[in-house]
């Protein structure tokens, strides 16, 4: 029996997300339990679709950034929204893997049987409902307050949401919605755009020889010398592990580098953490009509080659050998 097929007759729902919490693909079990017929309906769409508000606040200030950082979560309670609109009280797994080093979320979900208890508080509060006027009031001016909490945690997950959660600075999801945002109006009037990732070298042996905690003020520095080097002009975000992005808005390739040399050389005069550390950077210049992913991928290409040449420096795409 095929891994797909034993997958779709699990008695569990299993789950599969991309790093930016998208649908990869569902199990039969998962779309019968939602109320789905078929994986085209989801698969693509983003996770927080079958999530409640109040999930989603759960899902992304607390969950996400526990997988994200310790690679796990296990019996979480959460409500999944169903295809009607109905919510179903599941118990939540999670695990981080790398496939071809791109980070995928792999999620088992058991159905609850709690329902008829929920059902049952439920005709307890409307009995007292009933013979109670005044607690009837007090507990529609409760609910009222809570839907203004409720309402303001909505806008702080808004806020939190787009944040990574080690350095403050925009996360992966922030920033590709900041490029798809900024191509969109170069559409109406040309604007030059380049893009820089940036790779520490060597962080293992940081973790390595100085613990995670060291690791994580040397990103944390790194990061803030990024922001205030490059301040509101440019987009800067983290995008993964030691990897950093730039979205450097109305400048040329000579340009771009230029700026990112300048960079690079104010790193060799100062510490994060206490620790000296170089960066190998990857740059890219957008052409006419190139999308965000094609732009992203070559700025990739030219990182990989930056390390594969020795590290501590800057490529630009268009020089790289293979493209002369």
């Amino acid at each position: 029996m095929e891994t797909k097929q034993r997958w779709n007759q699990a008695v569990c729902g299993i789950l599969t997300l991309n790093s930016k919490s998208e649908i990869l693909s569902l199990n039969q079990s998962l779309l019968a339990l939602l109320g789905y017929e078929k994986e085209e309906e989801l698969r693509g769409r983003e996770f927080e679709l079958l999530l409640g508000t109040s999930a989603q606040f759960y899902y992304y200030s607390i969950l996400y950034p526990k997988i994200q950082m310790e690679g796990l979560c296990q019996e979480i309670y959460l409500s999944l929204r169903k295809k009607d609109g109905q919510t179903v009280p599941v118990m939540f797994n999670a695990k981080r893997f790398y496939l071809e080093d791109e980070a995928v979320i792999d999620c088992i979900i058991l159905p609850m049987e709690t329902r008829q208890e929920y059902l049952k508080e439920i005709k307890t509060i409307n009995k007292k409902l009933e013979t109670a006027l005044e607690e009837k009031i007090l507990l529609h001016e409760e609910l009222l307050k809570k839907q203004e909490e409720l309402e303001e945690m909505y806008r702080t997950l808004q806020v939190v949401s787009r944040q990574d959660p080690l350095t403050g600075i925009l996360n992966r999801r922030a920033f590709m919605e900041e490029i798809h945002l900024t191509l969109k109006s170069a559409q109406m009037e040309p604007l030059m755009l380049s893009a820089c990732i940036m790779d520490l070298d060597f962080f293992k042996a940081v973790n390595d020889q100085h613990g995670h905690h060291k690791g994580d003020v040397v990103l944390c520095s790194f990061s803030e010398h990024l922001t205030s080097f490059f301040g509101n002009t440019h987009v800067v975000a983290r995008f993964g592990g030691e990897e950093f992005i730039l979205l450097l808005k109305s400048l040329s390739k000579e340009e771009a580098i230029i700026q990112m040399e300048a960079f690079r050389s104010a790193m060799a005069g100062r510490t994060y953490g206490g620790l000296k550390i170089t960066a190998s950077f990857g740059v890219s210049t957008r052409t006419e009509g190139e999308d965000a992913d094609k732009l992203i991928v070559k700025a990739d290409m030219a990182l990989y080659e930056a390390k594969r040449i020795g590290r501590d420096c800057v490529v630009h795409f268009l020089d790289m050998k293979q493209n002369q």
